[in-house]
């Protein structure tokens, strides 16, 4: 479980870089004005969301299946303490 909530901090931190993304190029195409020539910019912004996104789906997995420790390898949960 440890590795999907790093993989979830990871994730936040690609939203992160989307949202700050999509907002410099919002204010580009404030700036430019011309709907005609921003839709290259318009592209870039869904494609910043679409790999947030992709990368979600990719974090969200690693909680549905978590990944098994090898064979014989002693992890928190199956060593007891006494």
């Amino acid at each position: 479980m440890a590795r999907a909530r790093h993989e979830g901090k990871v994730w936040l931190g690609t939203v992160t870089a989307a949202a700050v993304a999509s907002g410099l190029l919002l204010i580009a195409m404030w700036y430019v004005d011309d709907p005609s020539r921003t839709g290259s910019l318009q592209s870039w912004m869904y494609a910043a969301w679409r790999a947030a996104g992709i990368h979600g789906l990719i974090a969200l997995s690693y909680a549905i299946w978590p990944k098994k420790a090898p064979e014989g390898e002693k992890t928190p949960e199956t060593t007891l303490t006494r």
